[in-house]
């Protein structure tokens, strides 16, 4: 566990589970010892073999995608801009490039765009372009390690249309600042309207003068609707010299007298008393922590205590692993898929399990024994083009754990004895 510190502790984690055996035959190991005990009955030896296994975290992995050859048209090509047509688009990724021909080998000649494949056909528009310039579009998509090209397609630019008054920004129409305030708007718009209105302008100059006046119109409202304040803020702000009504601090006011008795984020108690010299305070000594360790032996003493009593016979298990398996995918086919597994422990089973849409977990693979750290599966009959999920399943077979006991009482010989009141508990725990 890694805190937001930085600093990482370990938290086991901790499994208990009870069995209750009643017979010789739920035993999967038991081996008779030669010699008999006190009382003559033959020894028996137990034998317990647990497995561990492990799921590692899921894999989404996908298979390949036969890649198709795509197309490129021109839709249209204005002077700045160019709109593109892409047809027959496969794979994950695709990449337009546009380039200038004829001019020197530059990033300003050259306009590359990229992105995932969504479908089979995309409009894209590309600019900003030169006017009346030749240029040469392709475009080429991607699918793991391998892509595919389309032809080169030429076009060219249209010229460049002549600038009107209507192209230009409206502060350079009233010749004012970006910024400017609502009165130099206001200003500047009636200087212009008096040199540009239609009475004062020659018969043959009127329609200008008139598409000048909605012009000037249109600049001004549109700059009215974002423009500064004239008053500047420091005159709306009121002056700290100024003597309202209830804002007159007395002059007898303490600061700290007031806030001394409060703790940040509590509530005000009210000024803060002194306290008298007859007045003792004793501070309250907290009891220190019980170790974490002196809790783990209590608790262990009472389970032994417990166990002694009613006859049972208490195994701990403990693994640990420093790192868990990966699974990564290594090569991608059409129809099927090479995983690789790493980080394993040599002697462990292991197999992939894939997961269905009802989060079911099924078998893809045998189980094999990992006689290294790695080990490679394909895995087949997948359909191309599709997400899959996958886990890897790790099982470690434990050394078996022996027991010796006296003999193995059935439920009616039980019943029967603890009629008679004999104490049977006791030497099955032996």
């Amino acid at each position: 566990v890694q805190s937001k510190r930085g600093e990482v502790k370990q938290a086991p984690s901790r499994h208990e589970t009870t069995f209750r055996l009643s017979r010789p035959e739920d035993f999967e190991a038991k081996h008779p010892i030669e010699g008999e005990n006190a009382s003559g009955a033959k020894r028996e030896t137990a034998g317990f073999e647990p497995w561990i296994c492990l799921e590692g975290c899921t894999l989404v992995a996908r298979t390949d995608q036969q890649l198709l050859v795509p197309t490129i048209d021109v839709v249209e090509a204005h002077d700045t801009s160019v709109v593109l047509n892409l047809g027959n688009l496969s794979g994950e990724t695709f990449e337009l490039t546009v380039y200038a021909s004829g001019c020197a080998v530059s990033a300003a000649s050259t306009l590359v765009q990229k992105g995932p494949v969504r479908g089979s056909e995309s409009v894209h528009r590309i600019g900003p372009l030169e006017a009346s310039q030749v240029y040469v579009a392709w475009v080429k998509v991607f699918g793991g390690t391998k892509f595919e090209e389309s032809k080169q397609k030429g076009f060219k630019t249209k010229q460049a249309k002549e600038k009107t008054i209507w192209d230009e920004k409206d502060h350079i129409i009233l010749g004012v600042a970006e910024d400017a305030t609502a009165k130099e708007i206001v200003k500047a718009w009636r200087m212009k309207s008096l040199q540009f209105h239609p009475d004062k302008v020659p018969d043959e100059k009127k329609e200008e003068a008139e598409e000048m006046m909605k012009r000037l119109n249109l600049a001004k409202v549109n700059m009215m609707k974002f423009a500064r304040s004239d008053t500047p803020v420091e005159e709306n702000m009121p002056s700290p010299d100024d003597n309202r009504e209830g804002s007159v601090v007395p002059d007898d006011f303490d600061v700290p007298e007031y806030f001394s008795g409060s703790e940040c984020g509590e509530p005000y108690k009210g000024p803060a008393s002194e306290p008298s010299e007859d007045a003792h305070t004793e501070e309250k000594v907290e009891p220190p922590e019980p170790d974490s360790c002196d809790e783990e032996a209590e608790v262990n003493i009472a389970r032994s205590e417990a166990d002694a009593k009613e006859g049972r016979v208490r195994c701990s298990l403990k693994f640990e692993a420093k790192q868990p398996p990966l699974l990564r995918v290594v090569e991608r086919g059409l129809k099927d898929l090479e995983l690789e597994a790493t980080g394993l422990t040599p002697g462990c089973h292991v197999q992939v399990m894939r997961g269905e849409d009802d989060d079911l977990w099924t078998a893809v693979t045998e189980s094999l024994v990992a006689t290294s750290s790695m080990l490679r599966f394909n895995v087949s009959s997948l359909e191309e083009n599709t997400s899959y999920r996958f886990r890897l399943r790790a099982e470690f077979p434990v050394e078996p754990l022996r027991m010796q006991y006296l003999r193995f009482a059935d439920v009616e010989d039980e019943e029967a004895e603890d009629e008679e009141g004999s104490d049977w508990s006791g030497s099955q725990a032996q």
